[in-house]
């Protein structure tokens, strides 16, 4: 991608380009105006799509091979992705996979509020689509105890035998669990780990998820590998809290600075929270729900309308040797059901005006150059400040 020069002024810090101008609203956030042909300028390198939270059934719902299960009834799970299927286009095509992968109904679900299971047609599906990057680690992967762990682990695994993916997080064992995978793209090869809170970690011996107690194990294997890229997955924070916390921020800043991985994508909040870039890396501390079946219409949330009522789908363009050359955000509606884009333009910039304002301080503390999406009333666009 062309680079542009940039230039900033202190109003909170707002990377602009020379003959722009910066549009205020309500909110007081900024978006930056970029002539139109940026939007479409054709990019070399790699794309890493990413989305949020997924899953293909309401909690406790019994797995259907045939499709997901919604409070309407059961549908092919064709019908569930209709509207954002052609946006999985990327060379790696990232979600969170919020849901034990299990292909009967004979495991009991465990003690707490919301327990997820899809069969694994489900995560065949997904591939169908373009999905190839899966983060297991997270806090639904316990919903039908370490029996769970192990079929979902062993079912990923079977289903890697007929389509070229990666997954990372959960595993048989903490060596499992903590081991990163590899994702070979067009000549590149992409390292991927995940970490997340779970009451079921992994131990020596038993199965589990790779919790946050193994950051530094995690992050020294992925630092490690033989990789052109590093992801790492984060599923932390406060639900439905658009403002980051402190131990998201560790983890993620931790990562970038010491151990040099190169994009953090977070999830669990539910909700779309901050996006930090650091010395050309990019950390997405939530990116929301994308397609889960299992939780609330977050449209529905008091207070929540055009700032909790929308996930993130996030395309990262990298040039052929892997810089960032630009990021681009296109805010998702009817996550709960048949998620699609927001469809009408004042309220694509009214939720990229909301991610401009978290996404900069007093929201997150200590940023070196805040994220400023500009918009074309379809999406967001992020360009790096030059050299």
């Amino acid at each position: 991608m062309i680079k542009f020069c940039l230039f900033s002024f202190y109003l909170g810090m707002v990377a602009v380009l020379p003959g722009q101008e910066i549009q205020k609203d309500s909110l007081n956030a900024r978006i930056v105006q970029l002539s139109p042909e940026i939007f479409s300028e054709p990019r070399s390198g790699i794309t890493i799509v990413a989305v949020g939270d997924l899953n293909f059934a309401r909690s406790e719902a019994p797995v259907d091979s045939s499709g997901g299960v919604s409070n309407r009834g059961v549908f092919p799970f064709s019908h569930y992705s209709a509207n954002i299927a052609d946006l999985i286009d990327g060379d790696i095509n990232y979600c969170n996979l919020e849901t034990t992968v299990i292909a009967h109904n004979r495991l009991s679900a465990a003690d707490k509020s919301y327990c997820f299971r899809i069969h694994p047609n489900g995560v065949k599906h997904l591939c169908d689509i373009g999905f190839n990057l899966f983060s297991l680690a997270n806090n639904h992967m316990e919903d039908y105890g370490k029996q769970g762990v192990v079929e979902t682990v062993q079912n990923m695994k079977e289903i890697s035998r007929h389509y070229d993916l990666a997954y990372s997080g959960a595993g048989e064992n903490l060596e499992q669990a903590t081991r990163p995978s590899i994702l070979e793209v067009r000549g590149y090869r992409i390292a991927f780990s995940s970490i997340g809170f779970s009451g079921l970690p992994a131990y020596q011996s038993s199965p589990g998820v790779a919790t946050p107690n193994y950051f530094e194990t995690i992050c020294e294997r992925l630092a490690a590998e033989d990789a052109d890229y590093r992801i790492l997955a984060m599923h932390r924070g406060q639900e439905r809290d658009p403002y980051v916390q402190g131990y998201q921020m560790e983890i993620a800043r931790r990562a970038m600075d010491e151990y040099g991985i190169d994009l953090v994508i977070g999830n669990h909040p539910h909700i779309a929270q901050a996006v930090e870039y650091r010395e050309g890396k990019m950390a997405f501390y939530s990116l929301g729900n994308f397609l889960m079946l299992g939780a609330r219409n977050m449209a529905t949330v008091p207070g929540g309308t055009n700032r909790m009522d929308f996930g993130v789908l996030a395309k990262i363009y990298l040039s052929n040797q892997l810089t960032l050359d630009s990021v681009a955000v296109i805010p998702i509606y009817d996550m709960h059901y048949q998620p699609h884009p927001v469809e009408d333009s004042s309220g694509v910039r009214q939720r990229i005006e909301w991610l401009n304002t978290i996404s900069t301080s007093p929201y997150i503390s200590g940023i070196e150059s805040p994220v400023v999406f500009s918009s074309d009333g379809k999406q967001g666009l992020f360009v790096p400040p030059g050299d």
